[in-house]
């Protein structure tokens, strides 16, 4: 049986694509510049768009969560778990 090509000494890995994460691009707007206009860029534009809801989905859900849990520690409420429900 061959050995695989990665396998073999001094073999080196192909070059690994670099993504970039959703918050690069808030960070360094010339990045989502580049971005879209390169015609394979993956996630394309329109994915991109839903990742970005997405997150701002999820910030805003922590938000809430958070905000929830310290007015019912201010109140002297316990902690509820809905986990358990």
């Amino acid at each position: 049986m061959a050995t695989p090509e990665f396998l073999k000494l001094g073999a080196r890995p192909a070059s690994p694509v670099l993504t970039t994460a959703w918050f690069e691009f808030l960070l360094k707007p010339e990045l989502l510049i580049k971005h879209l206009n390169d015609p394979h860029a993956t996630p394309g534009p329109t994915q991109l768009i839903i990742q970005f809801l997405q997150q701002a989905s999820a910030v805003e859900t922590a938000a809430e969560q958070k905000k929830t849990e310290l007015g019912e520690e201010a109140n002297g409420l316990p902690k509820t778990d809905e986990s358990t429900g």
